[in-house]
This record gives structure tokens, sequence and C-alpha cells, in this order.
């Protein structure tokens, strides 16, 4: 006698509409320690140990030693600084960027998204790769290291907020979470099977 299993079924749809493209590809979304990110993210004050955790979580695991050196030469140091304008309307982006120049771009958008993370949404190689197909701009040189800190720094800071503003999300983490794991299908070299033509 045969035991038939039942499957769980796979649906696609068109997504033309973003609020829906989010809701779907943020379902997929996976990176570790998720939960942890809310309990960290948005607390009434910004103190250093939650600062120093929200970054093990960015990065996935521990900072190594050379990662902590330079989160405490580059991050820590201005620790008053940041503690004064977490949350704040009045925040000069401007002078952010100038404290902050030695950070490679990825830190500084994170360290941006955790001063203010209902105005400044998180950036890396997979929103990038999926905001290039949404454009239809080539997307399949995005990597870590490509494009180089210059360039993503003026693309987030010149492209990628204003395009972010105009959409009018209403939850930036879940249109985060939709961008990073459809930026990952990208990576992943099979779209092409289960995308229409």
């Amino acid at each position: 006698m045969t035991t038939t299993k039942k499957l769980r079924i796979l649906q696609f749809s068109d997504c033309s509409d973003i609020n829906e493209f989010i809701h779907i590809w943020s379902k997929l979304y996976y990176y570790p320690s998720k939960i942890y990110y809310k309990g960290l993210i948005g607390k009434q004050e910004l103190d250093r140990e939650n600062l120093k955790e929200l970054f093990k979580w960015k990065n996935g695991m521990n900072l190594s030693d050379a990662k902590m050196k330079s989160f405490n030469d580059k991050i820590n140091i201005h620790f008053d600084w940041l503690k004064v304008n977490y949350r704040s309307k009045e925040l000069d982006i401007n002078v952010f960027r100038e404290k902050f120049r030695s950070l490679s771009t990825v830190w500084k958008i994170f360290l941006l998204h955790i001063l203010d993370h209902n105005r400044f949404p998180i950036y890396d190689q997979h929103v990038h790769r999926a905001y290039c197909f949404m454009k239809e701009e080539a997307f399949d040189r995005i990597s870590s290291s490509y494009p180089s800190n210059p360039k993503k720094e003026s693309f987030y800071f010149e492209t990628y907020l204003p395009f972010v503003k105009e959409l009018e999300v209403k939850n930036l983490k879940e249109m985060d979470d939709a961008f990073f794991a459809f930026g990952q299908f990208l990576n992943t070299r099979n779209y092409s099977n289960l995308l229409s033509k």
C-alpha cells in the first residue's frame, strides 16, 4: 500500500504593485537572528552595548578582532555625537557622512539606519541588485565588492533614497527584507527559469 504525502503548493503571481511585491518577497527573507534585530532596533535611547549588538547582527556573527577595532576606532569613538543625533529629525546627512567617511559604505548606511530606522533603509549588494532589476538596469555584476564604496555611497544617497521616498512604503524593514530576498534570488542565476519573459 502506497502512502501519498501532500506537498505544499508554491504560488507565484505577477507582481506589478510594489506593496504586493513587498508582501510576497518579505516572507522569503532569511537572515540569522532576525528576531534579535527586532529586540535591538529603535530603543528609546541608544547605548554602547546595543550599538555593538546591532553591528554583530549585521555581521551575522561576532565581530572579529579587526572589525571590533574598526567599530571602536570609527564608530564608538563618536558615541556622544551618535547619542545626540539618535532619532533626530535634525540629523545633518553631510555632517554624518564627513564624520564617518572612513567607514565602509554598508556599515555607514547601517549606522544611519540605526540612528533612524524609519527613515533610512538598509543597503547591501542584494538590495542594489533588486533595485537594478526593477529599473531594468544591469544587475548581474553587483557583488559585495562592486561597485566601489564611493559609487555605492553615491548610489544610496543620490538614487536609492529618493526612489524609496517616492515609493511611500510604510514599513521600511519589510521592504528591506523583500529587496534582500529578491536580490539573493537573482544572485542564484536560476532566476531566468522562473521569471516570465
